[in-house]
């Protein structure tokens, strides 16, 4: 099998992790897949592919603005903060979301509900008390999506 030929406005138009995958990809079809070499390739080739996906999911390195180590860090910071949300949602005695009469289920499994919390985690991330921000953010985004939806709020 002979390698790729990679042209200028290729190599420009791939992000590294692809060029590298693809790369691997190259070495691996040269290999018995029963080897241990073929078979740490095929681990790092799906190592890659999930770095990839994850930095694909940050705007910022979509647009060429963060680096891919910048991506990571914001997922990872993205993910705890997603804990941090579950955790106080699953707190029973939440007031937002008894305020709403919502089980922590139907919030956790919204979309709308939980990307409109976490765009107010972002904006008050720089404000006050970390916790006291995510109950806010819980709050007034549960409120906005409900109210959007026409849901009565009055209490």
């Amino acid at each position: 099998m002979a390698d790729k030929r990679w042209t200028d406005k290729e190599l420009r138009e791939t992000d590294d992790f692809t060029f590298a995958m693809c790369i691997l990809s190259e070495r691996l079809g040269m290999l018995n897949q029963q080897t241990p070499l073929a078979k740490k390739l095929n681990s790092a080739y799906h190592a890659l592919e999930e770095l990839r996906d994850i930095c694909r999911s940050v705007p910022n390195y979509v647009a060429g603005t963060a680096s891919a180590k910048e991506a990571i860090h914001w997922a990872v910071d993205r993910e705890n903060t997603l804990c941090d949300i579950e955790s106080v949602i699953n707190d029973h005695d939440m007031h937002c979301v008894n305020l709403f009469d919502l089980n922590p289920e139907d919030v956790l499994g919204d979309h709308e509900i939980m990307t409109t919390i976490l765009a107010y985690v972002d904006k008050y991330a720089c404000t006050g008390d970390f916790w006291d921000n995510i109950e806010c953010a819980i709050e007034n985004g549960i409120g906005d999506v409900l109210e959007a939806r026409g849901v009565s709020l009055a209490q």
